[in-house]
């Protein structure tokens, strides 16, 4: 019987030794400090690692050295080919924790050091090699097993065969059926109410806040972990107009043995499939957060993605919108606002469209804005407030209400709620001077003030915040267009002079033989 790890201690030339174990510059790569471990197993082989990361047969080639070397006795090769399998796994599973510290760091906004990019890179490409020596071993393990090739087969469609078709829309532009919607806001912004008066608008087949239709009355499927049935969300759905009879709440899971547990979105969401027929099917799926959905790390893009497939497939196969409730990330401000929503960037990027909602902390008023979309325009935002009612019995509930359109991008609109951007004063007293010179002859269409801001050179949401300051008003005729107009007080200290950014705007807007700005001035302009 030979000598395994006097060999191998033999061959690495110097080495130290504490108790029953040694240390070593290991052979495999350019080591300045000892990183190679070794001892004496129960059976008697030799156990050699690097702390480094080196591969085991990286290390013993280094030394003229092969695997069989390290045992005291011959083995057969299948007892050579389990240990081997068990060295590669071992040393896989090693490079994958690497790889997952890596992306952890990133996921928390850490810069990674020349040095952890290098090894970060190299555990990539021992895991492809990892790989590679696995698939070798289950060749000899399983000679008979018909290659991969004779087993699968890549499936290749002519683009001409394909019919285009529309996507189908609950909320045009804003929310589509057979597609993952995300709606993510900080506390306090109203996510979830906004996702109720979704259902309810759904239920009754009502108008969206930009008027235009829900096509027909649908159902709607809630699942929630934050807020009760009975007190929160069906007083909220009577508050907002649903017809609770086209609303079910996912309760839990129950089997034909009488067991009861929660129901879990992560797991169970292949048990709705089930029930879609004898319910009717649903337009909307509401999923309250969709963090929960998440099986694994909710800040590791795999996971994400093989999580929220389940929700998107039942999605497809129903033709069901489905709404998954998020928040902000925290220290978020001033990003952009996909990238703001909590978890992995895998729940922006699987979404089709995502919405922000925010709230300025000095003002109950509130925005929704489309701050990522793959399948329509993700420009402009709406309005809403949120406010207290009273509903059958005596009980309290919170309902949205609906303001104006708000022009602009996504990160425009959280800008002049959340007050990051940053403008020079200078620039925010312009625009007031130039709101003020321009309303003072009475209201203006928004789409024209919109332009006479472009050509005067003051940002949009500078404007916005002008317009909040000096608490101007705005308000909607009829049907048609929204109007900007000067609240009395602020009409009575009109300034007779505008600033150098609206020079010969007061001029423009008398030229038409009048003062006063009516409904075919709005027409001409």
């Amino acid at each position: 019987m030979n000598d395994p790890l006097g060999i191998v201690l033999s061959r690495l030339g110097s080495w130290r030794q504490s108790g029953e174990r040694y240390t070593a510059k290991c052979p495999a790569h350019d080591d300045q400090q000892p990183s190679l471990s070794l001892s004496l197993g129960n059976d008697g082989r030799a156990l050699i690692h690097c702390h480094a990361g080196c591969q085991t047969n990286d290390v013993l080639a280094a030394i003229g050295l092969e695997t069989r070397d390290l045992f005291a006795s011959a083995l057969d090769d299948k007892q050579r080919r389990q240990y081997h399998r068990k060295t590669l796994e071992k040393e896989h599973l090693f490079e994958r924790m690497v790889i997952e510290g890596a992306c952890a760091a990133s996921s928390c906004d850490e810069e990674l050091s020349e040095e952890d990019s290098s090894r970060y890179a190299l555990a990539q490409e021992r895991i492809i090699s990892l790989n590679r020596q696995l698939a070798e071993l289950d060749k000899k393990e399983h000679p008979n097993m018909p290659p991969v090739s004779s087993l699968w087969r890549a499936e290749l469609i002519s683009a001409a065969s394909i019919v285009p078709i529309p996507i189908l829309w609950l909320w045009p532009s804003w929310i589509a059926r057979g597609k993952l919607t995300v709606l993510a806001g900080a506390g306090g912004s109203g996510k979830s109410t906004l996702a109720i008066t979704f259902a309810a608008i759904v239920t009754r087949g009502g108008r969206w806040p930009d008027d235009t239709s829900c096509n027909a009355p649908g159902n709607v499927l809630i699942w929630s972990s934050e807020d009760d049935p009975a007190d929160t969300l069906i007083p909220r759905l009577k508050a907002a107009g649903a017809d609770l009879e086209r609303v079910r709440i996912i309760k839990g899971r129950f089997n034909d043995l009488g067991g009861h547990e929660a129901f879990d979105p992560a797991t169970d969401i292949d048990l709705l499939y089930q029930e879609m027929d004898s319910t009717g099917g649903a337009a909307l799926l509401v999923i309250d957060p969709v963090v929960c959905a998440v099986k694994g790390d909710m800040h590791r893009a795999n996971d994400v993605r093989r999580s929220l497939q389940p929700l998107v497939d039942f999605a497809e196969a129903h033709q069901c919108a489905v709404l998954g409730i998020s928040h902000f990330s925290k220290n978020t401000t001033g990003s952009l606002p996909a990238d703001r929503v909590l978890g992995s960037q895998a729940f922006s990027a699987f979404a089709r469209t995502v919405l922000v909602a925010a709230k300025p902390e000095d003002s109950d008023g509130r925005i929704l804005a489309r701050a990522k979309s793959n399948i329509s325009d993700d420009q402009g935002g709406i309005s809403y407030q949120i406010e207290l009612c009273t509903i059958d019995a005596g009980i309290e509930a919170v309902r949205v209400v609906w303001g104006e359109h708000i022009e602009g991008s996504a990160r425009e609109i959280l800008a002049s709620v959340e007050g990051f951007a940053g403008e020079e004063p200078s620039a925010q007293k312009d625009a007031e001077q130039f709101l003020v010179s321009l309303l003072s002859a009475g209201p203006v269409p928004v789409e024209q003030i919109k332009a006479y801001a472009k050509s005067a050179g003051h940002a949009w949401r500078t404007v916005e915040r002008a317009k909040k300051k000096l608490g101007a008003e705005a308000y909607k005729q009829g049907k048609g267009s929204w109007f900007w107009r000067l609240g009395i007080e602020e009409r009575q200290t009109t300034p007779k002079a505008a600033t150098k950014n609206s020079d010969g705007l007061q001029a423009g807007m008398t030229a038409f033989g009048s003062n006063t700005f009516d409904e075919s001035d709005s027409e001409a302009f």
